[in-house]
């Protein structure tokens, strides 16, 4: 049994170590859980779910087995009786490995890098094939996002998927639909229900996250360029959940996602951003660099009132408003109404999201 330790520490992090010991890993019960969950909710409907995977959008698949493809893409093919099949491409084959329990491997040459050797594994229509995909199968297939009618008007038809894979399904099933939604949906998402090990692993990065954004903050000097700031993340090896951001001045602050340059440096009274995401956990932080508003530009006159008061209290509602049983909309509304119109502000995304090893998976915060 893990025992639970308390630690007296720094309110912003000052001493706050990660000790290995105490850190938990997801094991092969919990995956098997997850498997568990997924077969209950999809019943009798599919005779098989069909995963999709790539270096960016890996987290349905790690979720059910650890693994993530690095280079390539990746396909993991379910049964109903929960039969597994992991389609890799040839750097794939051997970090399959990883995984701490028995699953199926075929390796598709057709997933590799451009230029890569295309003489081994099979074709990916056998491997279907193989797995018990045929004229009689009703396929579910999970991209790595949902559309609606929003984006397309015939929208069940489209898939977050690469066609090379959904057309070689298409040629042996009887039909094909998007399941994503059993992985990320607001109401009934797998990912979005943690288990313990799940929120101790989430807390522990979202505290590297923090700990990393507060050093730079507090190591920051006049002259020094982004990269050079970057370094105080204390980035420890451990895999990104996205790049950092660390940025002076316009326009690079004005990019909103720009990774940090040699060139730029820091000035008196510039505006900052500084964001750090470990996998399920992202700190982002807007500053000032001025000791008061006095030293900011004339362009900034009044912004106290105008901008950072408002801005903080939106931001103090929020907390106030989110919590377990929470409406997502009575949050939504409580964080607008001291800002009273988010375009006056210039904010165009939700306020808040689900996050997992994905930065984002969904947001049920809109209006």
């Amino acid at each position: 049994m893990r025992k639970i330790v308390e630690k007296k520490v720094n309110p912003i992090f000052g001493d706050y170590e990660v000790n290995p010991e105490y850190i938990p890993i997801i094991t092969e019960d919990i995956y098997k859980r997850r498997l568990r969950a997924l077969l209950q909710r999809v019943g009798l409907k599919y005779s098989h779910i069909v995963i999709y995977a790539d270096r960016e959008h890996f987290s349905n698949v790690e979720y059910l087995t650890g693994f993530d493809p690095r280079f390539e893409e990746a396909l993991l093919i379910i049964t109903a009786c929960g039969g597994m099949t992991l389609v890799v491409g040839l750097e794939g084959l051997a970090y399959c490995e990883k995984i701490n329990f028995p699953v199926k491997t075929e390796l598709c040459a057709s997933f590799g890098l451009p230029g890569q050797p295309r003489d081994k594994g099979k074709k990916l229509g056998q491997i279907l094939h193989d797995a018990g995909i045929n004229m009689f199968s009703n396929v579910g297939i999970v991209g790595w996002k949902r559309f609606t009618e929003e984006d397309f008007p015939n929208y069940v038809n489209m898939y977050a998927v690469p066609h090379f894979i959904t057309a070689s399904i298409r040629e042996l099933a009887d039909s094909i639909q998007d399941v994503t939604d059993l992985f990320v949906s607001n109401d009934y998402g797998l990912r979005h229900s943690l288990c313990a090990t799940e929120i101790a692993l989430a807390e522990t990065a979202s505290v590297k996250a923090s700990k990393g954004v507060y050093n730079v903050i507090k190591n920051l000097s006049e002259g020094m360029s982004e990269i050079e700031a970057s370094r105080f993340l204390l980035l420890d090896g451990e895999p990104l959940g996205a790049h950092p951001n660390v940025n002076f001045g316009m326009p690079n602050v004005g990019y909103g996602i720009a990774s940090p340059t040699h060139q730029k440096k820091l000035a008196l009274g510039e505006n900052i951003s500084i964001g750090c995401a470990y996998r399920r956990a992202l700190c982002h932080r807007s500053i000032m660099y001025a000791e008061n508003e006095g030293q900011l530009p004339e362009e900034y006159s009044g912004c106290m009132e105008y901008l950072f008061k408002p801005y903080f209290m939106s931001i103090v509602k929020w907390y106030e408003a989110v919590g377990i049983g929470a409406v997502c909309k009575d949050v939504y509304d409580a964080a607008m109404e001291p800002l009273g119109s988010y375009e006056k502000y210039g904010v165009t995304l939700n306020p808040g999201h689900f996050i997992h090893t994905d930065e984002w998976s969904n947001s049920p915060f809109y209006k």
